[in-house]
């Protein structure tokens, strides 16, 4: 899970990252987020892919607030290509 970074309860801070070209067979082909309070904030998740959901980030079992960040070009095998989310992630200025 998570092709590019994955987070298990934790609390981590993702500012100012580019996460591109991952890969993951479960959730979450940039980024895989189970029970993490995180800071995300201007990141660029882009091209990356999931067998499972969530093509750019998988969120499991939180609810983020994702400020400023770019998804794009991500894919998973359910059509929810670009973000997937169990709770409800807030999202501010992101494309």
């Amino acid at each position: 899970m998570g092709g590019g970074i994955s987070s298990w309860q934790a609390n981590p801070k993702l500012i100012n990252n580019l996460v591109c070209n991952n890969y993951s067979a479960g959730k979450g082909g940039g980024i895989h987020l189970f029970q993490s309070d995180i800071i995300f904030e201007n990141n660029t998740i882009v091209n990356n892919k999931s067998d499972g959901v969530g093509g750019g980030i998988a969120v499991d079992n939180r609810s983020p607030d994702i400020i400023n960040s770019i998804f794009w070009g991500n894919e998973d095998n359910t059509g929810n290509n670009q973000v997937f989310a169990n709770d409800d992630p807030s999202f501010y200025n992101c494309i």
